[in-house]
């Protein structure tokens, strides 16, 4: 895939020689797995979950509440694995969504606050308490698609977050250590308050960045 990056979008409204404007193409290696979310083949599904919904342009898995925790998410089966997930909040999205890596006692990934139009870091190791490092800076406002990607190389981890179309912002990024190497997380989103969106499920055994000006 492919993501732009503007100068004055980056640089807060100045174009700035030294961080022209940007292309950075994102390569998965060795595709494992890839959902457009018209339907549930290949996924696992909980609770109030409608497939094939139109949402900003896109298709898209719908998931709302039924008073529980509702989800949909796919088992990885990999120790090394890099995944990418859409997500769209809208006047309807409350609670806190997540979109994380989970299982086994560890969880790493993002939670979504609509009051406050941000982002942040949820991670948890070996069924420990549940830490939150870093709020990221990108504002994050409803009525839009957002880009989720989280990978997963030896023991470490790393999120990523922008507005889909655009690309990887190290300042919109965390990093973290001291996960399970062999641990095979399943990719999934979920909340137990209405509504938010998903698209475009897929992941890989890793990834490339190239950047190009």
């Amino acid at each position: 895939s492919n993501g732009y990056g503007f100068s004055k979008l980056l640089n807060s409204g100045s174009y700035v020689a030294a961080a022209p404007n940007q292309v950075e193409t994102i390569t998965y290696i060795d595709p494992a797995f890839y959902s457009d979310l018209s339907t549930s083949a290949g996924l696992n599904y909980n609770g109030d979950v409608t497939f094939n919904v139109s949402k900003g342009g896109q298709t898209a898995a719908r998931v709302g509440t039924n008073g529980n925790w509702n989800s949909v998410s796919s088992s990885m089966g990999k120790s090394m694995v890099t995944a990418r997930m859409d997500f769209y909040p809208d006047a309807t999205t409350g609670g806190i969504p997540h979109i994380v890596f989970d299982g086994g006692g560890h969880r790493f990934g993002l939670r979504y606050h609509a009051s406050n139009d941000e982002f942040y870091v949820q991670y948890r190791q070996n069924s420990g308490a549940n830490q939150y490092p870093k709020t990221m800076p990108m504002d994050a406002p409803i009525d839009q698609w957002y880009t989720i990607e989280i990978e997963k190389v030896g023991s470490d981890m790393t999120v990523w977050v922008y507005p889909k179309g655009q690309g990887r912002d190290p300042a919109n990024s965390y990093s973290q250590g001291g996960f399970s190497s062999s641990w095979q997380p399943s990719f999934i989103a979920y909340s137990n308050d209405d509504y938010f969106y998903v698209a475009d499920l897929g992941y890989a055994t890793s990834s490339q960045s190239t950047m190009s000006y």
